[in-house]
């Protein structure tokens, strides 16, 4: 048996977007892989026959990451082509060709070429179907202009390329880019491939949930400023445009059809803010009615490095709405009925990440469990039954460190749930060095299963421990509430788990503790830091060192901080100020690794440039790596060979503060 090696990730395969054919005969899902030579990822769709248990490829399905049936034996793919003529004068303007593909015969079938941008598709019935597509507020579609016009407008975007005008917030979107201005818009295509825009121009379309000619869906109208809350619609072609919640109320997790009547799961904000969990109402003519808050997310937040794609989170069958949840540590697939509220189906602290089902009893679901890398299973109670094998021949012959969980009380009396990984070839008695993981979020979890950052550094010779301080996921709303408190008890929690952590493992040398984390973890890094000198070296990733910033940069910022540190640069400036990590920077005695993407948009740049600066400035050994071209996912989608240099920047500055012999064993 070897351990675990850096590079074994290049081989993980991530199976997500379940979809089962109208007949359930087919289970289709989209598979990303990594391209070592191209150095990067590949995508394209499998088909599972549960009759036969047959698994494969399908052909002509490169590129797709979304299964969308049209039929018991056909799937729906989206081909976007950039205008070659366009394109040759240095101008972007992208067709979508909305094709059949046949899964029995491989037969393709060409629908239309539209002149728009589609970002997903769903039948309509009658031939129909609606999609959504980017548009534009600042500019025209080329694709759609008369001669003249296009030559003009070609003109002017050829004169105008070396500026962007911004006019909006968010200033930008992680991950997307300079978004200002841009929207998601729904359209209908008719059977003949004409096609109309059904929602105004400034609408941006979000959640959306379709039927026979008719269409539920989520949108945020605005100019200048992106609200938090949303409204709920109904387009038809019977009646066209409905208001169903107006756009002042809600951020809303779902909406969807239950009967004559529609679901939502809105989130009042009164109580917890932003990350308040939501409450189920049900909408019709007399306005909507509250059925109660939900005290647990409707969606999976374990954390995992080792998973990428689309996933469901909740289906609507009949009036039952189906789901995943995160409680405790583990997932549980839920079913909501007006009746008989929430009861959990599938209980299990394996990650559950992925799902669909046509009736409610028959589930396919992608999970990782134990310490597997996600697969495809069914389920229809009982066992889990695995019909892939994607990952088996990396973890094949690979020694991995069992997850040992613990719970224990912290300073306040609550209840905090940890985990240690004992490093490869452990040796009771022998002395180790340690590294306390914090997650991002903050409202996420850390569960048992596999986690390939973690599990290296076990196999390099650390303990590794991680626990769910207060402002994680999967407790409730009290637990989750950091509101005001970032730096507070969640970094208590933190200390206190790593006082437990060193009475447990008496072998971990309190020493040779590092600590490391991404996002708020990171932000949480950055804290830590500069309020404890304990920990011998840190690395500090995605980070948040200065709120005042980050309210204005931040693609979340500008609703995010208020909300969460309960001030602006204008009311309440001291307090963005003392909940800033870069405010404490003079304290700060640890030598730090900052690791940032030049195009991380959610934790901008700004943030690990000051953080770095302010070291340098106090004398503390620091160093930031700045990856090009990433963004907030570089740990998890990045390019693979910036992953690697990720990986091997992060281990040798570990090793060099950690490890017997350290030049640091040497400094005052």
């Amino acid at each position: 048996m070897e351990r675990l090696q850096l590079t074994d990730f290049l081989k993980y395969r991530y199976p997500s977007a379940l979809a089962f054919s109208p007949d359930g005969a087919r289970l289709a899902f989209a598979l990303k892989r990594i391209d070592e030579e191209k150095d990067c990822y590949r995508w394209s769709l499998w088909v599972y026959t549960p009759e036969t248990g047959a698994c494969a490829e399908l052909p002509g399905s490169e590129g797709q990451r979304r299964a969308v049936w049209d039929g018991p034996e056909r799937l729906l793919l989206i081909e976007r082509q950039s205008d070659p003529e366009l394109l040759a004068r240095g101008i972007e303007e992208s067709w979508s060709t909305l094709v059949r593909l046949n899964v029995s015969n491989g037969g393709r079938e060409e629908l239309f070429r539209l002149p728009l941008s589609v970002t997903a598709v769903w039948p309509a019935g009658a031939g129909r179907y609606f999609v959504t597509a980017e548009t534009h507020l600042d500019r025209p579609n080329l694709l759609t202009l008369a001669p003249p016009l296009r030559e003009r407008e070609a003109a002017r975007r050829l004169h105008t390329k070396g500026y962007k005008t911004l006019t909006e917030l968010p200033l930008c979107e992680n991950g997307v880019g300079m978004y200002n201005q841009t929207r998601n818009t729904l359209f209908l295509v008719e059977a003949d491939g004409a096609f109309r825009q059904l929602t105004p121009e400034d609408w941006d379309v979000n959640r959306v949930s379709a039927g026979e000619g008719q269409v539920l869906f989520t949108a945020f109208p605005f100019r200048d400023v992106k609200p938090v809350t949303e409204g709920m619609y109904l387009w038809s072609v019977a009646e066209g445009l409905r208001t169903l919640i107006t756009p002042d109320q809600y951020s809303i997790d779902f909406v969807g059809f239950h009967g004559q009547e529609f679901l939502c799961l809105g989130l009042v904000m009164k109580d917890y803010g932003v990350y308040e969990h939501p409450t189920f109402f049900l909408v019709n003519e007399d306005g909507a009615h509250s059925l109660g808050r939900y005290n647990r997310r409707v969606n999976s937040e374990v954390v995992t490095d080792s998973f990428d794609g689309a996933v469901r989170g909740q289906k609507m069958v009949g009036k039952a709405l189906y789901f995943l949840n995160t409680n405790g540590v583990g997932t549980q697939l839920c079913r909501w009925t007006r009746e008989e509220g929430v009861s959990a189906l599938l209980t299990t602290d394996d990650y559950l990440i992925d799902f669909d089902t046509l009736d409610g009893e028959r589930f396919a679901l992608v999970a990782a469990t134990g310490l597997d890398l996600p697969e495809v299973y069914l389920w229809q109670g009982g066992a889990l039954l695995r019909t892939s094998h994607f990952n088996d021949q990396v973890s094949a012959g690979r020694t991995l460190s069992v997850p040992e969980a613990f719970s224990f009380l912290d300073r306040d009396g609550v209840e905090i749930d940890g985990f240690v990984l004992k490093p490869a070839g452990y040796r009771p008695g022998a002395s180790y060095p340690g590294i306390l993981h914090i997650h991002g979020g903050p409202k996420m979890v850390f569960g048992p299963g596999f986690h390939h950052e973690m599990q290296l550094w076990a196999a390099r010779g650390y303990f590794v421990f991680y626990c769910n301080p207060r402002g994680s996921c999967g407790k409730g709303n009290d637990f989750a509430d950091l509101q005001g408190r970032y730096g507070t008890v969640d970094f208590q929690d933190l200390m206190d788990f790593t006082d437990e952590v060193l009475v447990r493992y008496p072998d971990i040398d309190p020493e040779r503790l590092g600590v490391c984390g991404g996002s708020y973890g990171g932000f949480m890094t950055n804290w830590v830091i500069g309020h404890t000198h304990r920990f011998r070296c840190a690395v500090s990733q995605r980070s948040i060192s200065n709120y005042v910033g980050d309210y204005l940069l931040s693609d979340i910022g500008y609703y995010y901080v208020p909300d969460q540190q309960l001030g602006t640069v204008w009311d309440h400036p001291e307090r963005l100020w003392t909940a800033s990590p870069l405010s404490y920077a003079d304290q700060v005695r640890t030598p730090t690794l900052f690791i940032h993407s030049d195009k991380d948009y959610r934790c901008t740049l700004n943030n690990g440039l000051e953080m770095f600066a302010a070291l340098k400035l106090h004398g503390v050994e620091s160093k930031l790596c700045l990856f090009y071209g990433e963004d907030h996912g570089l740990s998890r989608t990045g390019t693979p060979s910036n992953r690697i240099c990720r990986m091997e920047e992060i281990l040798a500055w570990l090793d060099r503060y950690l490890k017997e012999g350290s030049a640091h064993d040497e400094m005052p």
